[in-house]
């Protein structure tokens, strides 16, 4: 800056919108509402939840570790602290809300939506689903279509 070169302010003006151009993409910052009277074990929380949600619950333990610079062992205490359940069951709740959502406002397979959702073994996803909602897939979607008509 000191010393400019021929161009170097179509650089600066560069690198500004580039600037501009990374606040304005959502996949690259994260907001969450924040209470002053807040603990920061809360917006923890708050912000793992976040994470679960925009992966549909299957980020990685080690992923989250990544991106919330915390360990994972601390991150399964928050959890735990506010749900009861440890990291991996949190996680899944969001799988299965996916599921349901996508078995009621999609006419997707079921296989389909079981590979979408990351799911190898078709009986574990069933028995996961029927855990969850008491009955299978299927009929969970032949309830809602009824419901909905």
């Amino acid at each position: 800056m000191m010393f400019p070169k021929f161009g170097s302010t179509y650089i600066i003006k560069g690198v500004i919108c580039e600037l501009f151009q990374y606040l304005d993409t959502r996949q690259f910052y994260h907001i969450s509402k924040v209470k002053l009277h807040s603990s920061s074990e809360q917006l923890l929380f708050s912000r793992i939840g976040h994470l679960m949600e925009e992966t549909n619950g299957r980020m990685p333990r080690s992923a989250l570790e990544n991106a919330l610079c915390y360990s994972g062992n601390y991150l399964n205490t928050i959890v735990n602290k506010y749900t009861g359940m440890n990291l991996h069951d949190y996680g899944l709740t969001f799988t299965m809300k996916k599921a349901a959502s996508l078995l009621t406002d999609t006419d997707r397979s079921i296989s389909a939506i079981e590979t979408q959702l990351g799911f190898t073994n078709r009986t574990h996803f069933y028995k996961m689903f029927k855990n969850k909602y008491g009955v299978t897939p299927g009929k969970y979607r032949s309830q809602m279509k009824g419901v909905q008509t």
